[in-house]
């Protein structure tokens, strides 16, 4: 294979290299075997390993943001991805193209040998992002779950002074993880391994039960800064409580309120993302279960939504349940154009629903709905309309082709 050139080309790498895995399949062996050959950069590191259902990438990006305004150099990883790859292996938030691609070709020579072992996406991506990680000796890597914990790629993270942090839980990916909250809390809490500490959020409160026999430490409720919308406020506690764990343990600086406000800036894309487009204001967040959309229209305020034109598409799957989502969004009395998306990333391409069922499904609720499968058409005929905002949601790959499509940069 040629050399890579450019994060897209990268991008394109790691979806050829990889076969697609079913659910079925999941296991750690591959990923331990591909570890092991890389020779496990994982243990070199010091980390914070997040898992839960909401909020578990603005949680992550806090504490990088966090550990930064203490003068620390931090690894991230976080998926999906919205504006490029380069977001699955971050080093202070941002790895220069070039220096990202010689890794990345490095990185490519050496998996290229093994050609008995196939990992998935997800496992691959994972991976280097472990090992750039220990090349670049960080000072600590967060490191974001893909799926669940127990079984997750990421999940060969092992050392005793790894730092587990649990953010809200709820009905997600059930087809694998459980059809309970308790079976699903499990899963999560897999992550948690001999002499690690939890940080686990007080929304959680009702599952501490699952938690039991660690070192369970639960979200203290410091005050949010004013700037973050309402639904952050849990994620930045929860990021608070770990850095306040790490400072005290590893002797790190006490931070500024100033420096909690730099930190607090810091939130991931795809997550209430605010634009002005053709003059209108462009809202995008990926809302992809009922937990989450209940949280972003909470954040929404009375005149926003009374202005408000909605393009949604949701993933097919078990795991999207959309039958608890529409009914939130039809309770806006808000009008909706129905589209479509379709991504290749972790699973070699996402699919959304159908635009004319979803519009049928918004239709039983008593919704003004129009099907446009073409995004780009829908997000056209969206901005055309008499509304002053544009609500695009269920979905961070909807939310990630979007981007795109209307040229938002990072």
């Amino acid at each position: 294979m040629k050399a890579v050139t450019s994060i897209k080309e990268a991008e394109e790498f790691f979806l050829l290299y990889s076969p697609p895995r079913m659910a079925k399949e999941y296991s750690l062996a591959t990923m331990r075997e591909l570890m092991k050959r890389l020779d496990n950069p994982q243990n070199k590191l010091r980390v914070v390993h997040v898992a839960g259902t909401s909020g578990k990438t603005s949680t992550a990006y806090f504490i990088r943001a966090l550990l930064q305004q203490a003068g620390q150099t931090v690894g991230l990883t976080v998926s999906p991805h919205i504006v490029s790859i380069g977001e699955r292996a971050q080093v202070n938030g941002v790895l220069p193209e070039k220096e990202y691609v010689e890794y990345v070709n490095t990185f490519r020579e050496q998996i290229e040998q093994w050609s008995d072992l196939r990992p998935s996406y997800f496992e691959l991506t994972a991976a280097f992002a472990l090992w750039l990680f220990a090349q670049k000796q960080v000072d600590y890597a967060v490191v974001e779950t893909g799926l669940g914990g127990l079984m997750d790629a990421s999940n060969v993270i092992t050392r005793a002074d790894k730092l587990c942090v649990i953010t809200p839980i709820g009905y997600d990916h059930m087809e694998v993880l459980g059809d309970t909250l308790e079976e699903i809390a499990t899963q999560k809490a897999g992550i948690i391994h001999t002499g690690n500490q939890a940080f686990i959020s007080s929304e959680n409160s009702d599952l501490s039960s699952v938690f039991y026999g660690s070192q369970v430490h639960w979200q203290q409720d410091y005050d949010a800064p004013k700037n973050l919308p309402n639904y952050q406020h849990g994620n930045w506690r929860l990021a608070r409580t770990v850095y306040d764990a790490i400072e005290k343990r590893d002797s790190l600086p006490h931070l500024t309120d100033e420096q909690l406000e730099m930190a607090a800036r810091d939130t991931p894309p795809g997550r209430f993302e605010v634009h002005t487009v053709n003059g209108k204001k462009v809202i995008l967040d990926g809302a992809h279960n009922p937990q989450k959309l209940a949280a972003f229209i909470a954040s929404l305020n009375k005149a926003t939504i009374q202005n408000s034109q909605w393009v949604i598409s949701f993933s097919e799957g078990h795991d999207t349940r959309i039958s608890d989502c529409l009914p939130q969004i039809a309770a806006l009395h808000v009008p909706a154009i129905c589209t479509e998306f379709s991504v290749g990333q972790d699973i070699k391409s996402r699919h959304s629903i159908p635009a004319d069922e979803l519009q049928k499904r918004c239709g039983e609720l008593g919704m003004k709905a129009l099907d446009q499968p073409n995004l780009h058409e829908a997000l056209y005929m969206a901005l055309q309309t008499e509304k002053n905002t544009v609500i695009i949601t269920g979905s961070l790959y909807l939310v990630s082709a979007a981007r795109k499509l209307l040229s938002i940069e990072a």
